[in-house]
């Protein structure tokens, strides 16, 4: 078609389609070659291992046309049983067997097509679909109800930090500063290596998850920051742990500094200057001279006491919020391995 949507292997994850490309045939980049029919699934057939395939229902009347990364599936029976039959386990492991390459391990479409798939009765598949599809929804509307909360939240920020919500009784003007001013700050000390199964203590690195290790460098209240990987992740600790060698370690000069408060300052200000910290490379990274001169400003210690405070409620909401989909998730995996093992 002369304009269509285009899925490529970025604009999915886990089963949701993330973005909306809409592109004309003249400037389509020579993978776009699947032309898609309702319930159609999509298999990524690089790193399958992350499971972002996607069973496809249209948008709107425009034509949707999908990357060649992906393996086009068409059932002739129930596509929505055919999309679950695929995240299966057993099913992965074996397209894990039959995967070549090392940094980015792939099946191709004769290999894949070769697998076997147990089928029950078209009756029987229709129901198991349309059961976990209610569990799909489930996690669907908790991913958005997270998603909400985040927005608040970052509402919040905003009015918070632009002052323009102040609490009352609380009118001093705020001090500018810079963060080196108020925070030490270092680079963690080990490398990858350093995780271990059941360490004492976490080990922060430059991603979202915590690890852990056997030993640890510093103790007491910090904000870890990454340097690279998920530039910009923030979060904050207190006790004894350890970190990777480009994750920025903040721990306070002063007992005027809250670092919750500070936190949350952090989040406000750093993607607004993450900008600047990239150096344009394939590889971004924040460099400490930057991280040192970021300008921030503080009011009371009262103030700080009482934002953060405030900050930690939506927090803790939306904390819970993800462990309510963690167990959301975990048990649709339950009732994959139950149903198709």
């Amino acid at each position: 078609p002369h304009k269509f949507r285009y899925i490529d292997l970025g604009t999915v994850e886990k089963g949701v389609l993330l973005k909306h490309n809409v592109i004309s045939k003249d400037n389509a980049p020579s993978r776009a070659q699947r032309l898609l029919k309702d319930h159609d699934v999509l298999f990524q057939m690089v790193r399958p291992y992350q499971q972002n395939n996607l069973y496809f229902r249209p948008v709107e009347n425009i034509p949707s046309v999908a990357s060649t990364g992906y393996a086009q599936l068409r059932s002739f029976q129930s596509g929505r049983f055919l999309y679950y039959a695929i995240h299966s386990a057993t099913f992965l492991g074996e397209v894990l067997n039959r995967c070549t390459g090392t940094n980015y391990p792939a099946i191709n479409a004769t290999d894949l097509s070769s697998l076997p798939l147990s089928l029950p009765s078209l009756d029987e598949q229709r129901k198991i679909a349309e059961f976990l599809s209610l569990i799909d929804e489930r996690i669907e509307t908790q991913r958005q109800t997270i998603e909400e909360r985040k927005k608040q939240k970052k509402a919040l920020l905003h009015q918070i930090f632009s002052q323009s919500l102040r609490f009352p009784n609380f009118s001093a003007p705020w001090q500018q500063t810079t963060l080196g001013e108020v925070c030490t700050i270092k680079t963690g000390k080990l490398d990858a290596n350093a995780m271990v199964e059941d360490g004492s203590y976490l080990f922060f690195t430059c991603a979202k998850q915590t690890y852990q290790t056997d030993t640890y460098s510093f103790s007491g209240e910090a904000i870890l920051i990454a340097g690279n990987g998920e530039v910009g992740l923030t979060k904050y600790y207190n006790g004894k742990f350890n970190a990777y060698q480009r994750t920025y370690v903040l721990q306070s000069l002063s007992s005027d500094v809250i670092l919750l408060f500070l936190k949350n300052h952090i989040d406000y200000t750093l993607p607004k200057r993450i900008i600047s910290f990239l150096n344009g490379s394939a590889m971004p990274y924040i460099t400490l001279s930057t991280l040192s001169d970021m300008p921030i400003c503080l009011p009371s210690l009262e103030e700080q006491r009482k934002i953060a405070k405030l900050l930690a409620i939506f927090d803790e909401r939306i904390e819970a919020e993800e462990a309510l989909l963690k167990c959301y998730e975990s048990q649709k995996r339950y009732l994959l391995r139950q149903m198709f093992a």
